[in-house]
């Protein structure tokens, strides 16, 4: 009988077991492979020494979703189908209207860094369903799925004076207050800020601790677009991430943050290959502890510029004609108590004509404005209360109403019936593993 090594007990115990999928899959070769061997070696390696700190982990995504106000059921009628987007909202779309819906099923497999000076580590996310699709994903061959990396990176420390930590590989965008998982926002629904930045990059970056409160990144990848291994037409104009992060003990408050950030570069229109306009995108967000115990305080603002393909650029910004923008500025208040959340979010939204990012689309399949061209506003207003009845559920209900300030036509309803308004009643249920 193998005996199991000491470091191979400790790794155990430190996780609380492996589990039997976790095990399954080390008997298979696919997790477990031991540091330092070369490629012929490791089918030779008795699984029990190996002993990664190999963790897995995921959700399965859930709801129901009712929305008033809007053009169509979420079936669509003839003639007419249900392809309407709402300007601004991701992963909420019409289809998922009146009925039950799986949102995605997550899984993620992680090696954290060690305390040692060379440490290596990974994290590689696999996403299944329909948000696999609205995230984007996009295979080598350019064709949308429903099954993709949500990220995946390799991590390396090297030991230069704090540690400098690189990840190279397919990550998020360092960009925003929410993410895509939407277990780890406070709201269900995502924010026109969320809408607004770049979701997801191929590239590297350089992350570096100035001190216990001063953090800097700095970062290359392809191109701004989110498609896996998308490259530029001009295989030198990248995309160039940076990020500033203030934490706690720069305010005095061990739980504040405050984040610093750009991200520039050509998008793709289709994958994998970029022709698209040039994207620059800043954000300024904060999260503050509140005097109330349980009370705390989110500012967000993002700004996005973006050029028309082929005007010239001078350094990394572009000048001429077909300029554009849009904004979002976002207020979140988060009460917690007990097993209780309170979430709310109020946001405002606006963008010039010429920027398509929060323009509602003729469903016929024209990829024209529906309402003509003319600059929007928009106000949103989220409540979402969060209580904890299962362990390892997110189980939560939201309201959302969403306005259009704009003056013009109004972009919710129907051309022969346009509403200002959008409201939105979900009940979200996330199981966690």
């Amino acid at each position: 009988m193998r005996t199991r090594t000491r470091a191979t007990r400790s790794a155990a115990v430190a996780h609380g077991g492996l589990s039997r999928l976790t095990r399954g899959l080390m008997m298979a070769g696919l997790v477990g492979a031991p540091a330092g061997l070369f490629a012929e070696d490791i089918k030779y390696q008795p699984v029990d020494a190996a002993a990664p700190a190999i963790i897995l982990s995921g959700y399965v995504d859930t709801s129901i979703m009712a929305r008033f106000g809007e053009a169509s059921s979420s079936h669509g009628t003839a003639g007419f189908p249900n392809t309407l987007r709402s300007p601004g909202r991701l992963y909420d779309d019409p289809a998922k209207n009146d009925g039950f819906n799986l949102n995605a099923a997550s899984l993620a497999f992680d090696k954290p860094l060690d305390d040692s000076r060379w440490a290596s580590g990974f994290h590689a996310q696999v996403l299944m369903g329909p948000d696999a699709a609205l995230r984007n994903l996009y295979s080598l061959a350019g064709n949308p799925t429903d099954i993709g990396l949500n990220e995946a990176y390799g991590v390396l420390r090297a030991p230069l004076g704090n540690g400098l930590e690189t990840r190279i590989g397919y990550f998020s965008s360092p960009l925003g207050y929410e993410v895509y998982d939407s277990a780890r926002n406070p709201n269900y629904s995502r924010s026109y800020g969320f809408y607004l930045e770049p979701k997801s990059h191929t590239g590297v970056t350089l992350n570096y601790s100035l001190t216990e409160w001063l953090g800097l990144m700095a970062g290359v990848a392809n191109n701004y677009s989110p498609f896996l291994n998308a490259r530029s037409v001009d295989p030198w104009d990248d995309a160039y991430l940076a990020l500033l992060t203030l934490n706690g003990a720069w305010f005095g408050q061990p739980d504040a943050q405050l984040k610093l950030g750009y991200t520039g570069g050509h998008t793709a229109t289709s994958a994998p290959t970029d022709t698209g306009p040039r994207i620059h995108n800043f954000y300024a967000g904060a999260h503050l502890p509140l005097p109330v115990k349980g009370l705390t305080l989110g500012l967000t603002y993002d700004y996005q510029a973006n050029y028309a393909a082929g005007v010239p650029a001078v350094f990394f910004f572009p000048a001429g004609p077909g300029e554009s923008y849009a904004n979002a500025t976002g207020l979140y208040l988060n009460y917690a108590v007990a097993r209780w959340q309170f979430n709310t979010r109020a946001e405002y939204a606006s963008a010039t004509a010429g920027n398509t990012i929060l323009v509602n689309y003729d469903p016929f399949g024209s990829n024209k404005p529906m309402f003509g061209a003319h600059d929007d506003k928009f106000f949103g207003l989220t409540e979402t209360v969060d209580y904890r009845l299962w362990r390892n559920v997110v189980s939560r209900i939201e309201f959302r109403w969403d306005r259009d300030l704009t003056g013009g036509v109004p972009a919710f309803g129907s051309a022969a019936n346009p509403r200002k308004d959008s409201f939105t009643l979900a009940l979200n249920l996330i199981y966690l593993f």
